[in-house]
């Protein structure tokens, strides 16, 4: 992605993290399926400082989505309070 963010920086050696307006009715996705970390791993290790992914989840919390997410990292194991086994998200 790196021709469309103009970084002089060689590939790997940058980061754009992503902020989002709020998500102002966050039950518009109850029922339906999303998918994290698709292209990208949602936990890379700057995650941990910049909580991006956790936020995201915080904002889904109680919405009725069903949410799979796709990551190599332990640090899934820091959101599992926002997991329930027995409901949808």
């Amino acid at each position: 992605m790196k021709r469309f963010t103009n970084h002089a920086e060689d590939w790997g050696d940058f980061i754009d993290v992503k902020y989002w307006q709020p998500i102002k009715n966050p039950q518009k996705y109850a029922g339906k399926e999303l998918f994290i970390g698709s292209v990208t791993d949602p936990y890379q290790p700057v995650e941990e400082q910049y909580r991006r992914t956790r936020a995201l989840l915080e904002e889904l919390q109680g919405s009725g989505a069903l949410l799979s997410i796709a990551t190599k990292s332990d640090l899934i194991l820091r959101d599992l309070d926002y997991r329930n086994a027995d409901k949808e998200y």
